[in-house]
C-alpha cells in the first residue's frame, strides 16, 4: 500500500509585487485594518484588537527587506494563532487558497535564505512560477526584536 500524503491548504498573497504563500493551518482570520495602534519595535507596524486581545501586527515588507508601503489603503492582515498567542502579518492583497500535497512543497537548497531564522519553509510551483512559502513560526520572534 502506498504511503499517504498529507494535504495542506496554502494561502497565496501579494507583497511588493511578488507572490508568496503561507499555510493556513494557524490562520484565524483575514482582516482589513481600520486603525493600527502604534508600537516602537522595528518590525511591528502596530497592534490590532483581535477577540478582545491586543495583537502585534508585523510589517512583512520590513521583515523581508522590501521597500516600505506608501499607504495603508489596500492592505490585509493575516491573523495567525500560535502557542505564544496571536500575531498579525500585513500583506498587500490576498489572492487565493489552494490545496497542496506535502510532496508538492519543494525544499530550499542549503544556504538559501539562511540567516538568524529561516523565514521560508520551502517553495511551491503554481501557475508556472515558483512561490516562496513563509515559515510562520519565524515571524513570532520578530514581534519581540528590539
Amino acid at each position: 500500500m502506498a504511503p499517504t500524503q498529507s494535504t495542506d491548504q496554502i494561502l497565496i498573497f501579494r507583497l511588493a509585487g511578488e507572490r508568496y504563500a503561507i499555510s493556513i493551518r494557524h490562520l484565524m482570520e483575514i482582516r482589513t485594518p481600520t486603525d493600527l495602534g502604534n508600537d516602537p519595535l522595528p518590525y511591528v507596524e502596530g497592534t490590532l484588537l483581535v477577540r478582545g486581545r491586543e495583537t502585534p501586527v508585523l510589517d512583512v515588507r520590513r521583515v523581508l527587506e522590501h521597500p516600505t508601503r506608501t499607504s495603508r489603503e489596500e492592505i490585509a492582515v493575516l491573523v495567525l494563532q500560535h502557542l505564544s498567542g496571536s500575531i498579525g502579518l500585513t500583506v498587500d492583497s490576498v489572492q487565493e487558497i489552494l490545496n497542496a500535497a506535502s510532496t508538492e512543497v519543494l525544499p530550499l537548497p542549503d544556504g538559501i535564505f539562511s540567516g538568524e531564522e529561516r523565514m521560508f519553509a520551502g517553495a511551491i510551483r503554481h501557475d508556472g512560477e515558483i512561490i516562496l512559502l513563509l515559515n510562520e513560526q519565524a515571524f513570532s520572534s520578530k514581534q519581540r526584536t528590539p
